[in-house]
């Protein structure tokens, strides 16, 4: 199979199928002032949430799709959809090949490094028909740690060792997976005697299922258990809510119906009370589980959309209209705390309570909030372009009730999409390489009213599916699939993909919020010798990447690609402009540069990164031309300040040019260049750094702080380590009078798999 590969923003390639732990650390900063498609300039450095990384499979012929995603405690990725043909999920040992008929469905779980922890086919076949599945949800259940997948088929289907066969059309089913290892722990199939969709999916113990039957449907569960429903009206479309056990038993079903209804998304809270919206043609009966009057509900013209509660049992507690004189629909719903959020589409007008909304194009999005007591619709806002536009996903934080957040995507094909309404509404621009543009947006719930905080497209063709919102709201993950290059994210916070070798490719998009600080979130380390760090063996030429937050490893330049496997990186500096700066351990001979010296600095422009790494190096600064000219002025540590200035350390001590005659420095000192002279501008001995084994060998400085690492162990403001570290020291005074607080460890080694190495270079990577 042909193996994918990243690209950022900068142009640079990562030959790697997925890249671990790959974060917006990467400083591969764009021209100030040069705002992408898709983008307006009002929210460039506003934006609440930020790219992570990106789960991606493909195949060279195959179409693979990501219809939603479902989290653990853990922050694991549970990944539904379908595929056709053949696909390899997963790379190296984890990976695992798949061959699919005309379209089967697939659950994977990823952890939180992007690995493939297992994967679950669900094979259709000719059995009574022709073969096809549909996934309609996925469900991780916080009580009893359960996983569910529900959805339709037609034909055969095989759901671990039960072989499913649907009726005289399409059935559906629901399953519960072990997640620690995928096994179908069991399956219900939803029988009809004619068309059987599922819809949507929610579990909180118990589980739920919502969708649409015409003629009978039988909904068997464990245990013989059993509901049958008749649908209301000859030859018309009911929508259907069959609520099961843990175990497998059914418990209820319950139907609305008439010339045509349709329950397109569900929701159970904590106390088994749940919520269906859709929508309905004519006029739609709502009966409840214990067969009282129905509530009767008549649509304008067209289709209008619907939202219906019902308590633990069954009993309906309220039905709220959305009514317009074309076509509405309700298409996901999600409740917390006590208010009900409900997003779903209208063309031309509709009403929703009180308020009165007007398309801004074909389609348009509604998005509104329900009080789950009465069904009163307390706030309603609206997302729109003047062409068509499609709701895909809908989902908000546990906070989401006078404060919190909604998080909402979809697709348009206008050349803008306005969010909200007014001064505070966000407007986005089309992708310039797709008809059709996905978007992401969060609207905040500031005591009661919507606010837009945030917007971003993907450019190319990518087709947003669900979206899902972890419960501490530390992540967002965006299933969906894509069929040309394609691009998450913006500005210097981006992550590129290729056009797939296949039709369709799977994408699962991680954002995480923006913490609009300036920690660090990666770290480009190389060491004085070789070793092997998760899984990956390095050299001394090398540079790792490592994941603050994730605590995990990748390679990033691979030295021997480009002519330094003789010799050491002992200083390295990644540039705004996404080249780096490096300085070798000793004389080398390269091609078209000649020989360099361990004093010299040179530049790599890099094409691809990772394991395969391409460039052109180029000589950045003959050290002999600045006064480095000994044997202890070779240059080990490189760094820019906060001024865009040069900052060195040496090997050993210096004596330079400087501002008033020659200027002596030692090892454990950091030298600027300013002009043509050089300047003391961190003193080592003035914050105790004395012992030969507390040389500075790398630094990285800004206005605020100095980060370094020494040649061995070191004692600095109470805090001790070793040549595998990297800490952060506060720097309220530098140059001749240097001071230092607050020193922190910012990477143990011995912790993180380098015990024994000494951490020569180093570079910080910013948000």
């Amino acid at each position: 199979m042909q193996k994918a590969h990243f690209s950022f923003n900068s142009g640079h390639n990562i030959n790697s199928k997925r890249m671990l732990a790959l974060t917006v650390a990467l400083l591969l900063t764009m021209l100030l002032g040069l705002f992408p498609a898709g983008t307006s300039q009002a929210q460039q450095n506003d934006e609440t949430f930020v790219i992570n990384d990106v789960i991606f499979e493909e195949s060279d012929t195959s179409s693979v799709n990501a219809q939603e995603v479902a989290l653990d405690e853990g922050n694991h990725r549970y990944v539904f959809g379908s595929f056709n043909e053949t696909v390899e999920f997963g790379e190296g040992s984890n990976s695992q090949e798949l061959q699919g008929t005309d379209s089967d469905l697939f659950v994977a779980k990823y952890d939180t490094n992007n690995n493939l922890l297992w994967i679950q086919e669900f094979e259709t076949s000719v059995r009574g028909g022709l073969p096809g599945a549909t996934p309609a949800g996925i469900e991780f259940d916080d009580i009893f740690g359960h996983l569910y997948v529900a959805g339709s088929f037609i034909g055969g289907l095989d759901v671990g060792t039960e072989q499913l066969t649907a009726g005289s059309s399409t059935d559906g089913f629901l399953a519960q997976l072990n997640p620690e290892t995928g096994n179908v722990q069991w399956v219900n199939q939803i029988i009809g005697t004619q068309t059987i969709f599922v819809n949507d999916i929610s579990a909180n113990g118990n589980i739920a299922l919502t969708g649409e039957f015409k003629g009978i449907a039988e909904f068997p569960g464990q245990f013989e258990t059993q509901e049958t429903l008749l649908s209301l009206t000859p030859g018309g479309e009911d929508m259907f809510a069959v609520r099961y056990d843990f175990t497998g038993q059914t418990n209820y079903a319950i139907q609305a119906g008439g010339n045509g209804a349709e329950g397109i998304g569900i929701y159970m809270n904590d106390g088994n009370s749940f919520t269906v919206v859709g929508d309905f043609a004519g006029t739609i009966r709502f009966r409840d589980s214990n067969g009282r009057e129905p509530t009767e509900l008549t649509s304008q013209d067209g289709t209008d959309g619907f939202i219906v509660r019902y308590n633990r049992s069954g009993q309906l507690r309220f039905v709220t209209h959305i009514a317009g004189p074309a076509t509405d629909s309700a298409v996901h719903v999600v409740q917390k705390k006590l208010n009900i959020y409900v997003a779903g589409t209208f063309f031309e007008q509709t009403t929703i309570g009180s308020t009165t909304l007007r398309s801004r194009g074909q389609n348009d999005t509604f998005v509104a909030r329900i009080n789950s007591l009465d069904g009163s619709v307390q706030r309603v806002t609206q997302i729109g372009s003047s062409d068509t536009d499609f709701l895909r996903g809908l989902d908000a934080d546990a906070e989401a009730s006078t404060n919190g957040s909604i998080f909402v995507s979809g697709n348009f094909f206008g050349p803008q999409l306005t969010i909200g309404e007014g001064s505070t509404a966000i407007h986005l621009d089309e992708s310039e390489t797709a008809i059709d543009t996905s978007y992401l947006t969060e609207i905040s719930v500031d005591g009661g009213v919507f606010i837009p905080s945030f917007g971003q497209t993907v450019q190319g063709q990518f087709k947003a599916n669900r979206i899902t919102v972890a419960e501490d709201s530390t992540n967002l993950q965006l299933a969906g699939n894509y069929r040309s290059a394609v691009a998450f994210g913006q500005g210097n916070q981006t992550i590129e993909l290729p056009a797939p070798s296949g039709s369709q490719a799977m994408a699962v998009a991680q954002f995480v919020p923006n913490n609009g600080n300036n920690e660090p979130n990666a770290l480009y380390v190389s060491s004085t010798t070789g070793g092997i760090v998760d899984g990956i063996t390095f050299r001394d030429e090398d540079v790792l990447r490592f994941s603050i937050p994730r605590q995990t490893w990748a390679m990033l330049i691979d030295g021997s690609d480009i002519g330094l496997g003789p010799t050491d990186i002992n200083a390295v500096h990644q540039q705004n402009d996404g080249s780096f700066l490096l300085s070798v351990n000793s004389t080398l001979t390269l091609p078209d540069l000649g020989e360099i010296d361990d004093s010299d600095i040179l530049r790599f422009v890099p094409e691809t990164l990772g394991r395969d790494t391409t460039g052109t190096l180029k000589l950045f600064l003959r050290g002999a031309d600045v006064g480095l000219t000994t044997n202890d002025e070779d240059i080990d540590a490189i760094a820019i300040d906060a001024d865009g200035r040069l900052v060195i350390s040496t090997l050993g001590s210096a004596s330079v040019p400087g501002a008033n005659g020659d200027l002596s420095t030692r090892d454990e000192d950091l030298l600027v260049r300013n002009g043509n002279v050089w300047e003391l501008l961190f003193d080592g001995s003035d914050v105790g750094l004395t012992d030969n084994s507390e040389d500075i060998s790398a630094a990285s400085i800004d206005a605020e702080s100095v980060t370094l690492s020494t040649e061995g162990a070191y004692t600095i403001d109470k805090l001790t380590g070793n040549a595998d570290d990297v800490f952060n020291c506060k720097t309220p005074s530098t140059g001749d009078n240097t001071q230092i607080e607050e020193c922190t460890i910012l990477l143990d080694g011995s912790a993180n798999g380098l015990t024994g190495e000494v951490v020569d270079a180093f570079s910080l990577a910013q948000p």
